[in-house]
């Protein structure tokens, strides 16, 4: 039961509340599985439960995004359900794929209304200098994976993104992080990209310091930024929250600053009950099971954010990563009703940034439920692969 008092939508806030009121109709409850008789499986009540059994994956070595089954013990491409890449034949620039740099940074999936004829649900990639918007659920005459939009920086204005957002109005929010310093030339600002215009000269900016993390809340109606600030001197590092105003072509953001949840910057000593410090924030994603919690993971670990008491609590168990020292993570999420389901750069003499493998905690626990593993060192990121917001 929701305790907290329910804010007012205004503006394409308005919008967006109608939208997914929608739209959370159409995707409760599991997604067809097609491929529900390949590979290997294991027997799981979370497969019934949940809503989606998909997880995304980001492929630096083909630069693809990629999406498998959670409990086809075996990921590869007899067990694929979809693998994409933004070729020319699917109407992507011929520079796209060496744009990205190092593959797909960051992914997300949801229902659209902004490519009427073209789509009804649309997924986001970035990568490097390089944005993309392509039909997932496709209309009329478009295909899966067809580009709707895209948008490349050009070489000397690399503003270093590393997260995206997908707006329910076909609108893309974009973390441009800089050089991690508040000088930085490019980047340290978050912007709403107006996707019905295709030169991506158009867009809302607010500046802020290196973020990293971005998720679209449709409970609270505010749009959470993982950033930094300096208070008195001393760096902290959190969560920010926005309200998305204005119209699709001319979007307006500001900070809801009572929402505001930063702590000092650095690693705690041991595993305390609730957080004193973050460092690095690198991911935020939904907690179906909870409107009043976000998955929140930095390079301290994995957390469980209260939106109404501001504490950043810790995943229970293996699952919190953290043991003493910096943790390389690049993702974190949750399924519904099922496993945490984490990224990290656990080698680090064999990848600085990626991993072979995808770990799924047990909820209640934290402790190891299994991994699945990819041929190689190509793992960034993993994503619960949903149209679902929160």
């Amino acid at each position: 039961m929701k305790t907290h008092t329910k804010m007012r939508c205004n503006g394409l806030v308005m919008i967006i509340c109608m939208m997914v009121a929608v739209q959370c109709k159409k995707a409760a409850g599991p997604e067809v599985d097609a491929k529900s008789a390949a590979g290997s499986e294991e027997n799981t009540v979370n497969d019934i439960t949940t809503w989606t059994p998909w997880i995304a994956i980001s492929n630096t070595a083909d630069k693809t995004i990629e999406i498998y089954r959670y409990n086809h013990t075996t990921w590869d491409a007899a067990t694929r359900e979809w693998s994409f890449k933004p070729t020319t034949a699917l109407g992507y620039s011929s520079g796209a794929v060496s744009a990205m740099g190092v593959g797909v940074g960051d992914m997300r999936l949801h229902y659209v209304s902004g490519f009427s004829g073209k789509a009804e649900s649309a997924f986001a990639i970035q990568g490097g200098r390089y944005l993309a918007i392509g039909a997932y659920i496709p209309s009329g005459s478009y295909v899966k994976g067809q580009k709707l939009w895209e948008y490349t920086f050009p070489t000397n204005e690399n503003p270093n993104n590393h997260a995206i957002e997908l707006l329910p109005n076909g609108n893309l929010v974009v973390a441009g992080f800089g050089d991690g310093t508040a000088s930085s030339t490019y980047g340290n600002w978050v912007r709403i990209y107006n996707t019905a215009d295709a030169t991506g000269a158009s867009y809302a900016q607010v500046n802020i310091q290196g973020p990293h993390a971005l998720l679209l809340d449709t409970i609270y109606h505010r749009l959470w930024v993982g950033a930094e600030i300096n208070i008195g001197g001393v760096r902290h590092q959190g969560l920010f929250a926005y309200i998305i105003g204005g119209t699709r072509t001319s979007p307006t953001l500001t900070e809801d600053v009572s929402l505001r949840a930063v702590l000092p910057f650095g690693h705690p000593s041991s595993i305390l009950a609730d957080a004193n410090r973050l460092m690095y924030p690198h991911d935020l994603t939904a907690e179906y099971d909870n409107d009043d919690v976000l998955i929140y993971g930095d390079h301290t670990g994995v957390y469980r954010f209260n939106k109404q008491t501001k504490a950043f609590t810790p995943t229970p168990g293996a699952s919190h990563l953290y043991t003493g020292s910096q943790v390389r993570l690049k993702s974190a999420s949750k399924m519904q009703g099922g496993y945490y389901v984490t990224t990290h750069a656990y080698n680090p003499t064999v990848h600085e940034y990626h991993t072979n493998k995808v770990d799924f905690f047990d909820a209640s626990t934290g402790a190891i439920a299994f991994s699945r593993y990819v041929p190689g060192y190509t793992i960034y990121r993993a994503r619960v692969w949903t149209h679902v917001y929160q």
